[in-house]
């Protein structure tokens, strides 16, 4: 279909939308930056205990063992 032939009240709501759209997804970037301290957060937490569950492993040690959470 030509573009001519779109009727301008719809052309304009497909551009309202489309504005819409790009102002929602916008809104992750502010979601992801404001949650960015609490994710660093995490993923620190996250490979310090995958560090200490691979390192038990390679030592033979089990949970509670002493020395188990040394380096």
């Amino acid at each position: 279909m030509p573009e001519s032939d779109i009727p301008e009240a719809l052309r304009a709501a497909l551009d309202a939308r489309a504005q819409e759209k790009a102002a929602f997804m916008d809104l992750s970037d502010e979601l992801l930056h404001a949650l960015r301290p609490e994710i660093e957060r995490l993923a620190a937490e996250l490979v310090h205990k995958s560090l200490q569950q691979a390192w038990r492993a390679r030592a033979g040690l089990g949970e509670g063992v002493v020395g188990a959470d040394t380096p």
